[in-house]
């Protein structure tokens, strides 16, 4: 980092004026791993080589983002922000957030997420010398309220979405057909070969168990030889995922494989160069985007008639997850098929599994 870009984030006067800005800089610097409750104290040379992954700051910095627009609405600042407006932002949810044109309905933050919100806060408010910090005395009103039986204050978790078998029978039959329609912006045919890519990408999603993020890093050379139970193995590298995965080798299960085979072979013979190695580009040969990818899975969940809490890739996941847990009888296997990074993250799948109840194979 710059001396120009850290004086950003050391003057109060930038924390006054262009708050984000000073925040973008703080949070790149070891300063910010450096006060992180998860994270030791290191000398200043181990300090300096400290590095946050770039898909934790741009999370960190939408969080901050969204927390300036409710101080924005209040007419507050980093330095005037109280501990009870700390608990109003977490309890206003995120209908303060939503985009044009999306529905304005009230979702209550999680408690994961509120956890999450009051550390970071911690820390730029550790930072700012504020004493009495104030998300940290809004962390002891969140405890408080959990004795007190205050569901809204606390933040209730949603329960994970599973897809029953006929459900997840009716995903796959309603996979997106080829388009014949002109492209709604362009005015022309759409490319023939996207509905081929798509049907692929979200058997892999249920099949396979990706995150969003594996799946549209995925290369390749990833695809292994089919196993002796007609499964596919799947190696998934760090790198797919901007460092948020570790490597580990997923299986793509043998009711999902036809429709990856068929896009490896469209894939193999398309007539337009795609200059990447990426299994699934964009027809410019890119990376696709979370949002276009959610936006196809919503669409099959509608078509298929499911109407869930949450109609995303995680839906998908989860219901790899559980469908794995019970059909094998470790749970070891169960966390390398994952590439959960704890064996904890696993047991909770199990106790998710153990609510559906015992599962079969989805039909070919």
């Amino acid at each position: 980092m710059t001396k120009t870009s850290r004086s950003l984030f050391e003057s109060r006067e930038a924390w006054e004026v262009d708050p984000e800005n000073a925040f973008l800089s703080f949070v790149v610097d070891p300063k910010f791993l450096e006060m992180g409750r998860r994270v030791p104290r290191l000398d200043a040379k181990d300090l300096a080589d400290q590095q946050i992954r770039a898909s934790s700051v741009k999370i960190y910095q939408q969080m901050f983002r969204r927390f300036l627009r409710f101080l924005k609405q209040q007419n507050k600042t980093v330095f005037t922000v109280s501990h009870t407006d700390i608990m109003d932002f977490l309890n206003a949810g995120r209908g303060q957030d939503v985009r044009p044109g999306e529905k304005d309905v009230y979702k209550p933050l999680t408690s994961t997420i509120r956890i999450r919100y009051l550390r970071l806060l911690e820390r730029v408010f550790q930072y700012l010398k504020r004493e009495p910090n104030p998300a940290r005395h809004a962390s002891l009103d969140a405890f408080q309220a959990k004795f007190a039986g205050d569901r809204k204050a606390v933040g209730v978790d949603e329960p994970t979405v599973v897809l029953s078998d006929s459900e997840q029978e009716r995903f796959m039959a309603a996979l997106p057909e080829p388009q014949t329609n002109p492209d709604r912006k362009m005015g022309r045919p759409r490319v023939p070969w996207l509905a081929a890519r798509d049907r692929a990408m979200l058997s892999m999603l249920l099949g396979a168990g990706l995150t969003v993020s594996e799946v549209l890093g995925v290369e390749l050379d990833a695809i292994g030889e089919p196993e002796a139970d007609g499964s596919l193995p799947i190696t998934i590298l760090p790198e797919y995922s901007a460092g948020t995965s570790r490597e580990h080798v997923a299986l793509l299960r043998p009711f999902a494989v036809a429709e990856i085979s068929d896009w490896l072979r469209v894939r193999k013979d398309l007539q337009l160069p795609i200059p990447t190695q990426l299994l699934f580009p964009t027809p410019q040969g890119k990376r696709m985007d979370k949002t276009g990818l959610y936006k196809i899975v919503k669409a099959t969940f509608e078509r298929a008639g499911l109407e869930k809490p949450r109609m995303g890739g995680r839906t998908l996941r989860n219901t790899y997850a559980v469908r794995e847990v019970l059909e094998n009888d470790s749970l070891e296997v169960v966390n390398e098929l994952l590439g959960h990074r704890i064996m904890k993250s696993t047991e909770l799948v199990e106790k998710v599994a153990r609510v559906h109840g015992r599962s079969k194979p989805v039909s070919t």
